[in-house]
């Protein structure tokens, strides 16, 4: 009975996290749906960015003491039950790396403290205010792997599907034509599907091998359901020590020489054990008996290893994201905060990316700094950020991008304009030109004089940093205007994007532009 609840748990869960991450999770659609509450319910989220970032993310209150309360009383329930990263694997486990996986040995059982040294390390990090780089919650991580590696796949199947559309319809029609604009593929991020492949390819050396042996948040739920109250319990009388429970257990909780011992805090309550036509086990509720379980499988020492390596680590990561240029170099979307604040807080979990309408937004690679790898960066040659549209603050589940009303988009600064004046066409008198100054969405290009020539001249105090001057720039190898984040507004929670007088003096600047 229990097996079948989980089954039928695990499939609704996954299901809700595509329907939200793939269906809903689009711009028409986030200003009037929570998309984003999957990634709200972790506690150990919760904690670790209130540690960093040194204050309490309302957001990620609710949710996270619900889970842990529940994760007490009824033990890992959510790895068990709830994560579809733990659904994927059960799914790639049982179907996927099955035959290869029979033909290896099972990893020694100590490997699995690794994931509470990978805890400690995590929460070491974010004493020192670090939180990426690190894989905090699995739902992020697969959240990251579908936006970077799924949902391009999808986007390009669907590109070529409407290309053989189009050509049997123009067999009929010759004027027919697609009504959806051109679909821009976002970058596929390879970490990303490394960690993919990794995580599948894992099926082959044990089941559940990232939830044993890597996931810190498994850890996490471990310490917290160690005395839960529901349990796997042995019938006595039943049992005839036959060992088959602890072959078949995917985590190896239960106890080979002695069955009737189970490891509470790596049990996932799959039910595999109480499957069994002999019934010498169920679950249910039962109070933590000496001798029937054992402790979290952690030492002093894998403590201390934590530590030092979060101790090391940390610093270098810091010293690599505050570098010569300070964050010149990465545009974020607009509503983020303070750089160093962003960085505590944003999961690089891809909602934002995944949401934008002209597909501006793209992750942050190593070369923009380790912390700040897989991070929303904007790109203009990419995409430009639209005008009224503030999706990508709507979807973030930690306060990273600070929700902003679509009135206030306009004052909104995430960079300045450079005219490139040896590269502009117009500059150059080459040609007129002057696309820049059509395309801008807030009258900051106007045309200035310089002999016989005409160019583009920015008004940076009307500018936002939109991009789209950038965007459809018509030199081809580089773009003679180009954006920079010198200059940008960063937001503070609960604070007015910009005060009433300077509102009132740009919207003037703008109407005389017209």
């Amino acid at each position: 009975m229990a097996r079948k609840i989980r089954v039928f748990s695990q499939l609704l869960f996954i299901v809700l996290f595509c329907v939200f991450l793939f269906f809903f999770n689009s711009p028409n659609t986030v200003n009037n749906i929570r998309v984003e509450w999957f990634l709200q319910i972790n506690p150990l989220v919760g904690l670790v960015t209130s540690i960093a970032s040194r204050a309490i993310i309302i957001p990620l209150l609710a949710g996270g003491i619900t889970l842990a309360v529940f994760t007490i009383f009824f033990g890992r329930i959510f790895c068990g039950y709830i994560c579809p990263m733990g659904t994927l694997i059960d799914f790639t486990d049982r179907f996927v790396t099955v035959r290869i996986r029979s033909k290896f040995k099972r990893p020694p059982i100590w490997l699995r403290q690794l994931k509470y040294i990978i805890l400690v390390l995590i929460l070491t990090w974010s004493v020192f205010g670090t939180v990426i780089p690190s894989f905090i919650d699995p739902v992020s991580l697969l959240t990251r792997i579908c936006v970077l590696v799924l949902h391009p796949i999808l986007l390009s199947i669907k590109s070529v599907f409407e290309e053989l559309w189009i050509m049997v319809l123009g067999v009929f029609d010759k004027d027919a034509k697609l009504n959806n604009e051109m679909i821009k593929l976002l970058d596929v991020n390879i970490s990303a599907m490394f960690i993919a492949l990794l995580i599948i390819t894992g099926g082959i050396c044990d089941k559940r091998f990232w939830c044993q042996y890597v996931c810190p948040s498994g850890a996490f739920f471990a310490i917290l359901g160690r005395f839960s109250v529901f349990r796997r319990r042995v019938i006595a009388k039943k049992c005839s020590h036959c060992g088959i429970c602890a072959k078949i257990c995917p985590t190896r909780a239960i106890d080979v020489n002695d069955c009737s011992n189970t490891s509470i805090s790596e049990c996932l309550l799959c039910g595999l054990c109480s499957n069994r036509k002999i019934s010498c086990s169920e679950l249910g509720f039962e109070l933590p008996k000496p001798g029937k379980s054992s402790g979290v499988d952690i030492k002093r020492r894998h403590i201390v290893y934590g530590i030092f390596a979060g101790v090391t680590v940390a610093p270098i990561i810091n010293a690599g994201i505050y570098s010569k240029k300070k964050g010149t170099d990465v545009i974020r979307p607009p509503g983020a905060i303070l750089e160093k604040d962003f960085l505590t807080r944003c999961l690089a979990c891809g909602e934002c990316i995944k949401v934008c309408p002209t597909n501006a937004l793209a992750p942050c690679s190593v070369f923009d700094g380790f912390g700040r790898m897989w991070t929303p960066r904007l790109i203009a040659q990419n995409g430009y950020c639209k005008e009224g549209c503030t999706a990508c603050c709507n979807v973030c589940p930690t306060g990273a991008l600070t929700p902003v009303a679509r009135d206030d988009k306009e004052f909104v600064k995430i960079g300045t304009a450079i005219v490139d004046s040896s590269q502009c066409i117009a500059w150059r008198g080459v040609r007129r030109c002057l696309v820049c100054m059509h395309m801008c969405q807030y009258n900051a290009i106007t045309v200035n004089s310089l002999g016989e020539r005409d160019g583009p001249y920015v008004n940076q105090e009307i500018f936002t940093g939109c991009g789209k001057c950038e965007h459809y720039c018509p030199v081809t190898v580089k773009s003679a205007i180009s954006v920079i984040s010198f200059g940008e507004r960063r937001l503070e929670p609960g604070k007015p994007v910009l005060s009433m007088s300077k509102r009132e003096k740009m919207l003037k600047i703008r109407a005389f532009s017209k």
